[in-house]
């Protein structure tokens, strides 16, 4: 070892205990489970019964497994812990211990099941042996490195060794011989290691060794393992050290199943059965040894009584981390094997191993190793070619060998016999010597006991004296008891009328609390109803407020909303009016334009023809004097007709618009002033043009003015219907607003009030109905009313507008009627008009029809501009009044939604209103209870009852009247002799029988009474002599001043007080019960 490093700690056996089911050929012979398993207090509890008696008797464990554990649950438990401690470096042991038949072998190697795709973890029957072989694999094979698993399978029998895993034929016992580079380890000779890779070797392997090893049927078990089997696993594991080194890692792994003890009686082996039953209880017998010897720290352990204990060696007290599974029976009928095995497991738990790390050998080390191995063998063989060495016959060579072998283990067992005996011997020579020094205090002890006894004697007689006085004391005390219980009786017969006058009294007394806490009672019940009902009102009353204060921020909400929705729409139609407005400029600005260049065009044209204007004057004097006429004629007549008729519609409205907005009335002047001097300006130019051109200009003009006219009074109309809808609706929401407001007030005044009287909360709460209903009909009838107004004031204004833009078109359409109709008949005779004169002004009138096309052309096509124009308007005013309808019946159906929805509102807070007078009512006729005279309360009467209690006479006297009778019948009977003290006073009436020996019988009976007694009866005398020497004491009649004297003078003489100490025994001395033969005469 290296130095500096601290020594392996100590580590007790972990010891686990398994519980089997009851079987069933246990319970066909009405067994019983004695077995109470606490898995969570590691506690197991064995009931028997001693005598007839139950008893109990608990052992503690490291883990307990009850009836119903699984293999998983015990492997997980103790195996899966040790296979990381193995992976490390250590040796681990894990053995299963038990009587027959309480599955070891099921436990360590189990039952195999058909699917091999089960893990570990999930194959509900494997044993540990398969499953620590699986999960080992499962760890190195997730690890990148390189490892070998190596296993064998050894079985005892009979005390002898064999190899599970060797062949058929092969049957060579092996021997155990000291491991001599671990110390406390063996090595056994021949034992055969095979290399496995996985699971399905391993289950070959056992299947293999459970063909070869030894098992047979008894009573106890079917298949009950004769042998002990020891299954080891070595692993080694190649690592790197920081150096770059190889490293050689080892750790193993013994998992043992013992054979079972057994009672020969029960298992009924024989022969050959009885044989190994005893050789298997032989061995178990010699572990228990051990392990007796391990927890008592005994000098000597026998390990080497046992070939089963050698083996195991390491694992008890070694260098290995030992788990001991304990296998138990719950049957009643094995409930002595199982105590045997707790009792052993619990023992087993003060082993203390001092496990140690396995070395990691370097390659290098290992190589150096094997190479000498190689030279030893090579000179062996080589001495055996040359035959130069020492030759013996094979069989020669190994009994020496094993003649050598058993002379080393002899020795060193003689050895350890003797350390063993010099120990024991030192304990001897201690015990003797704890013996004599304890046979000297016992002899002192005794001599002190002896000279007590001999003091205590003297005192008897001493005590035999007074005994005398006592007796003559204790009959006087017996009469005055007797005279007290006289006055008992008298007294008893005055304390039970006493007592029942008591019951009476406190009956009565008991109905007067009943009525008291009936009255309470009442009283609390009403508080508490009260209190309810105030809680309840409380509750009920600011529901109301907060659906109250909703509808407010409801109708609030909505009032916002409504408000912006009108801003939106004003805004929307001041835009549409706008456009409006700036359409018609540019119209107008245009029609200005054309008109302009036609007037310029006209100048020069007018310029041109002026010279050919004058040629033809005269001759077409007449024609233009009747197309002058004419023109004069449809002017004055059918347009100016026409165009007042069209004023007159218009001053109408214009008359409605300025009601509204008079600065709109003075721009609508200006523009009617501007176009009819437009139309003069035209019409003097038309003079000297064509008649053609004169009606168009006039006819656009008339259109341009009409549009305009129109326009204006749309506008106009539209801001005052919204400016009406908007008052409207701001009054109602206004009026709503103040209602709720008030009625709010209202409700809450009406509230405080009801809560500070409850004895006015009907009236109040009736009056708040009323007022309620009557503000809920009221706004009602407001909201319906401003409802039907809004609604068919929006009717009324759009009928008007749609009648009147309707009437508008009417006039317009007959207006374009005339002028074409006029226009046509003009074009006609112009027409007729050039083809007459055609021939007279040819060339000339080839212009004149070239220039009257164009103007044609220029005109048709200014129509048409306008005519879009006035579509457009029509389009936008029909929208326009689309637009106003669907919001209006939206607002109405708003409208209408709301008043429905107070209604409902305005229906649930009645039917609150009637819960709650319904809840007064009950509150005013069920809740609140009444005091109702029950007619038990007790009536005023009379006690009678002793007033005077009886008293005893004064002890003095009743002591002198006792004595006097005594001396009569003393008289009268046969004196006692003169040196008795009982001559003074008989013992009791009754002692005068005429028996004079009784005296003397009486002390030869008290001769064996113990001297605490004597004592106690010494003590009792002398208080019954100091109250019956009280004759001579003076006092009243009554008891509360009669007082004990001090000294006591009597009749016989005075009596001197007695020395107490003398009676004491010794505190060295202990009181003894005295003897007749110890008396002293």
């Amino acid at each position: 070892m290296v130095k500096g490093l601290k020594p392996p700690q100590e580590k007790n056996i972990q010891v686990v205990v398994r519980c089997r089911p009851v079987s069933s050929s246990e319970k066909k012979q009405n067994s019983y489970s004695v077995l109470d398993v606490k898995p969570a207090k590691r506690e197991i509890i064995v009931g028997t019964e001693v005598a007839e008696k139950a008893s109990s008797k608990t052992f503690s464990f490291d883990k307990v497994f009850g009836p119903k554990s699984t293999q998983i649950e015990v492997y997980k438990s103790v195996v899966a812990p040790i296979l990381d401690e193995v992976l490390m470096g250590y040796n681990c042991t894990v053995f299963a211990y038990g009587q027959t038949g309480t599955g070891k072998t099921f436990t360590m190697e189990g039952d195999r099941t058909p699917d091999p795709d089960l893990s570990w973890e999930q194959d509900p029957l494997a044993g540990i042996i398969p499953r620590a072989m699986h999960q080992i694999f499962e760890k190195m094979v997730g690890t990148d490195v390189e490892f070998s698993v190596r296993v064998s399978y050894l079985e005892l029998y009979n005390e002898e060794l064999f190899d599970l895993l060797s062949g058929q034929e092969d049957t060579q016992r092996m021997r155990i011989f000291e491991d001599s580079a671990r110390k406390g380890s063996v090595v056994i000779q021949g034992l055969e290691e095979v290399t496995v890779h996985n699971k399905n070797e391993v289950y070959a392997i056992l299947e293999k060794g459970a063909s070869k090893r030894q098992t047979a049927a008894t009573l106890m078990n079917a298949h009950s393992s004769r042998s002990h089997s020891v299954f080891s696993v070595t692993i080694h594991i190649k690592e790197n050290s920081i150096d770059g080194d190889e490293l050689l890692k080892t750790g193993k792994l013994n998992l043992v199943d013992l054979a079972g003890s057994e009672n020969i009686g029960r298992s009924g082996a024989v022969d050959k059965r009885a044989r190994e039953a005893g050789n298997i209880n032989q061995s178990l017998l010699t572990l228990g040894r051990v392990i007796t010897a391990l927890v008592e720290h005994a000098p000597h352990v026998p390990y080497r009584e046992s070939k089963l204990t050698r083996i195991l060696q390491d694992s008890l007290g070694g260098r290995t981390k030992t788990s001991i599974i304990a296998t138990v029976s719950p049957a009643s009928i094995n409930v002595e094997e199982t105590l045997s095995t707790l009792d052993y497991a619990h023992r087993a738990k003060n082993i203390t191993n001092r496990p140690e790390i396995n070395q990691k050998l370097t390659k290098k080390a290992l190589l150096k190793e094997y190479t000498e191995e190689i030279e030893r063998l090579r000179k062996d063989l080589f001495a055996t070619r040359e035959k130069n060495g020492i030759f013996l016959s094979e069989e020669h060579y190994r009994s020496m060998e094993t003649s050598i072998a058993s002379q080393k283990a002899q020795i060193k067992e003689m050895e350890e016999n003797i350390e063993g005996l010099t120990t024991q011997m030192q304990k001897v020579t201690e015990l003797f010597e704890y013996t004599q020094k304890e046979l000297e205090d016992r002899t002192e002890e005794l001599e002190i006991t002896t000279k007590n006894l001999v003091e205590t004697t003297d005192t008897l007689h001493v005590t035999e004296k007074d005994l005398r006085v006592t007796t003559q004391d204790r009959d006087e005390q017996r009469h005055l008891v007797s005279e007290h219980v006289k006055t008992e009786t008298q007294l008893m017969s005055e304390a039970t009328q006493l007592v029942s006058t008591a019951d009476s009294s406190v009956s009565d007394v008991g109905g007067l609390h009943s009525k008291l806490d009936r009255k309470r009672n009442v009283e609390a019940h009403n508080k508490s109803a009260q209190e309810v009902f105030a809680e309840s009102f409380r509750s009920h009353t600011s529901d109301i407020k907060s659906a109250l204060s909703q509808l407010r921020e409801e109708q609030q909400g909505k009032c916002a909303s409504m408000q912006q929705q009108f801003e939106f729409m004003i805004s929307k139609r001041t835009k549409e009016a706008g456009d409006l407005r700036t359409a018609l400029s540019d119209m107008v600005t245009s029609v200005k334009g054309q008109t302009g260049a036609i007037m310029e065009e006209s100048q020069r044209k007018r310029e041109e023809w002026k010279k050919w204007s004058d040629d033809a004057c005269e001759e077409h004097s007449k024609f233009k004097e009747d197309v002058i006429d004419r023109i004069t004629d449809f002017h004055s007549n059918r347009f100016l007709t026409t165009m007042k008729t069209l004023e007159e519609k218009l001053s109408v409205l214009t008359e409605s618009l300025n009601e509204c907005r008079k600065d709109i009335k003075s721009q609508i002047s200006t523009q009617s002033e501007t176009v009819q001097e437009c139309i003069d300006k035209q019409l003097e130019q038309v003079k000297v043009m064509t008649t053609t051109v004169e009606k168009f200009a006039d006819h656009q003009t008339s259109r341009i003015t009409d549009l305009s006219g129109q326009l204006d009074e749309l506008k106009e109309h539209e801001r005052h219907r919204n400016q009406d809808m908007m008052k409207s609706i701001q009054d109602l929401f206004s009026k709503r607003e103040e209602s709720f407001a008030s009625e709010t007030s209202k409700l809450q005044d009406q509230f405080r009030e009801a809560s500070t009287d409850t004895a006015t909360v009907k009236a109040d709460l009736q009056s708040q109905e009323t007022a309620i209903q009557e503000s809920c009909e009221s706004f009602r009838t407001v909201h319906k009313d401003s409802s039907e107004r809004l609604h068919s004031s929006a009717d009324h204004h759009h009928e008007k507008t749609v009648g009147q833009v309707e009437d508008i078109r009417k006039y317009n359409a007959s207006l374009e009627e005339s002028v074409t109709s006029h226009t046509n008949t003009l074009i006609e005779r112009q027409t007729h008009y050039t083809q007459e004169v055609c021939e007279k002004v040819k060339g000339h009138m080839d212009e004149v029809t070239q220039h009257v096309t164009k103007q044609e052309a220029d005109t048709e096509a200014m129509t048409n501009e306008h005519l879009a124009s006035s579509e457009t308007l029509s389009t936008t005013v029909d929208k326009q009044l689309t637009e106003m309808d669907c919001t209006v019946g939206q607002w109405t159906e708003k409208s209408k939604t709301r008043s429905e929805e107070l209604t409902t509102w305005t229906e649930e807070m009645e039917g609150t209103m009637e819960n709650g007078l319904k809840r007064v009512e009950t509150f005013l006729t069920q809740d609140l209870k009444e005091d109702v005279p029950t007619g038990t309360t007790p009536q005023r009467k009379q006690y009678s009852y002793p007033r005077d209690l009886t008293s005893t006479e004064p002890h003095d006297i009743i002591l002198n009247r006792f004595r006097q009778e005594c001396d009569l019948n003393q008289a009268a009977d046969m004196p006692l002799p003169d040196d008795s003290v009982a001559s003074e006073c008989p013992a009791d009436l009754s002692l005068q029988s005429g028996k004079t020996g009784q005296s003397e019988s009486f002390l030869s009976d008290t001769s064996t009474v113990d001297a605490n007694e004597i004592s106690s009866s010494l003590s009792r005398s002398q208080s019954q002599q100091s109250l019956s020497s009280s004759k001579n004491f003076e006092a009243d009649d009554t008891k509360e001043n009669f007082v004990m004297p001090k000294s006591v003078t009597t009749a016989r003489g005075k009596k001197l007080p007695r020395d107490r100490s003398k009676n004491r025994t010794p505190k060295t001395k202990s009181r003894l019960p005295l003897r007749s033969a110890n008396s002293v005469n």
